[in-house]
């Protein structure tokens, strides 16, 4: 059972703490970490919507803390067993910007955007070039990782 709220203007579940944390945003397209995941340091807490593999990838490398942007309702968000583990440890939080059932193209791109928007730091390891995440990288080179 997850304890829903709204949190500035979304529907929400979790650990709100962990949005007063900065955080390091991935963005990523693909299958693979084409490099090793960068430790957090303390203070610091993943963001992002882990939808893509490489993404979810990152979530099983470390036991960090996360928030998780979902693309859908708050009702319609589906947790894997290590994200409703880091549920239950006060590990995550999952925003829930958007009120649609299922994932669109629009609400993912916004979704990335808020990402990228929301992220002290931004790392993205892999994108098509020409694709969404590539412009995102060019719009928000300030935040990128070294």
């Amino acid at each position: 059972m997850r304890l829903e709220f709204i949190l500035e203007g979304m529907a929400a579940f979790g650990n709100p703490v962990l949005l007063e944390m900065k955080k390091l945003g991935i963005l990523a397209s693909g299958e693979d970490i084409p490099q090793a995941v960068p430790a957090l340091k303390p203070g610091w807490v993943w963001l992002s919507g882990f939808h893509s593999a490489l993404e979810e990838s990152v979530l099983k490398a470390t036991q960090a803390p996360a928030i998780r942007v979902a693309a859908v309702a708050a009702e319609q968000v589906g947790l894997s067993t290590a994200q409703l583990q880091r549920l239950a440890d006060g590990r995550l939080l999952v925003l829930c910007p958007f009120a649609e059932p299922r994932t669109t193209r629009a609400n993912a791109l916004a979704r990335n955007r808020l990402v990228a928007d929301r992220a002290n730091k931004l790392w993205i390891p892999a994108a098509r070039p020409g694709g969404s995440l590539e412009k995102l990288r060019q719009e928000f080179r300030q935040k990128l990782m070294p």
